[in-house]
């Protein structure tokens, strides 16, 4: 199983989308993508970590992350899509702050969007989200990566009489400098920080995130597992007509 598991995924490697960056999703959440073109890969974020009387319930977001400038070079420009998809008595919430680790280090500089640069700088300070501790990257929308009166990403315009440009979701773009091209980068360590959660839209929470394959990357690894079964079956006819 585990040589059918590898060969499917060497094969949908192999069959990947023409002008689509190589992306590997991890079993422990993280992602890495060459950088030699474009590509994107999502994180599913959901609360984890709530102050006392915190409902989770419902508390959900996504992050996607597009790789769209800088190809080989040390300086690689990404847009963000950060969304609030969350739902039940958390349709009030708002997603202030995300954050993130990269390997190999890097700086970061935010280039537009509403998440301001957080607390991190050129390596001079990491960003931290209550309960869960720091981050490499931190981008909020407010005062700080831990809440504060952060505004951010919310649901309902209804609840939230906030700024409608970041209604449901927020775009925007940031940087990362290298001393030279990495050739691939490993994203993971993925966290968000949620404002008035809860029916009464009194608490606060921090929140975990995992990437997964997009679509296509389904796609090819469904491919990828079609091939590889056709062909131990046609293997495994010859076998029995030798034998």
């Amino acid at each position: 199983m585990k040589r059918l598991l590898a060969a499917a995924a060497v094969l949908s490697a192999g069959h990947s989308v023409p002008g689509a960056a190589a992306v590997i999703i991890h079993p422990n959440g993280s992602a890495t993508i060459t950088t030699n073109e474009a590509g994107s890969f999502k994180v599913i974020t959901t609360g984890t970590q709530g102050d006392a009387g915190t409902d989770l319930a419902g508390l959900s977001g996504s992050i996607l992350f597009e790789l769209i400038g800088g190809f080989n070079t040390n300086e690689l420009t990404f847009r963000y899509t950060l969304k609030n998809i969350s739902t039940l008595n958390n349709l009030g919430s708002s997603i202030a702050a995300f954050g993130f680790n990269v390997a190999p280090n890097a700086s970061l500089d935010v280039l537009s969007g509403p998440f301001a640069e957080g607390a991190y700088k050129n390596g001079l300070a990491k960003g931290n989200f209550s309960g869960l501790g720091q981050r490499e990257f931190c981008l909020f929308d407010g005062s700080n990566c831990s809440g504060n009166g952060n505004e951010g990403v919310y649901v309902n315009t209804a609840v939230n009489a906030l700024d409608a440009s970041k209604l449901l979701q927020a775009v925007g773009t940031f940087k990362l400098t290298y001393g030279s091209g990495p050739g691939a980068i490993t994203f993971d360590g993925f966290a968000t920080r949620w404002q008035r959660v809860g029916i009464n839209q009194e608490q606060s929470a921090s929140g975990t995130g995992m990437a997964i394959p997009e679509p296509s990357q389904w796609a090819m690894l469904i491919a990828g597992f079609a091939i590889v079964g056709g062909a131990m079956r046609a293997r495994r006819r010859r076998e029995l007509a030798a034998a």
